[in-house]
């Protein structure tokens, strides 16, 4: 499947990275925007943005140069900035 995201980033390349994550029925698809430095959830069937979080900033939950991100084996989703934001985040799944 290939989805051409619309987004409102006057940035043409402003996905940083792109994680996805299936556990038996339910796939979970993120888009690390680092131009407007936030997390979308993606639906899979349409590529929708259907959640965004976070903010710029240099607190927790906000990005700075936000630049990549990795699920681990237990579902959690980490975030690293670069440049002066220089931190790791943990995003912890909510059923």
């Amino acid at each position: 499947m290939l989805f051409n995201f619309r987004h409102n980033s006057q940035n043409r390349w402003f996905t940083h990275r792109f994680a996805r994550r299936s556990t038996g029925s339910r796939t979970i698809s993120l888009l690390i925007d680092g131009t407007n430095e936030v997390l979308e959830t993606v639906r899979r069937k349409d590529g929708a943005a259907v959640c965004t979080c976070g903010r710029p900033g240099r607190d927790a939950g906000e990005f700075h140069y936000v630049h990549f991100g990795q699920f681990d084996s237990r579902g959690n989703f980490y975030t690293g900035a670069v440049d002066t934001g220089k931190c790791l985040q943990k995003w912890v799944p909510v059923e």
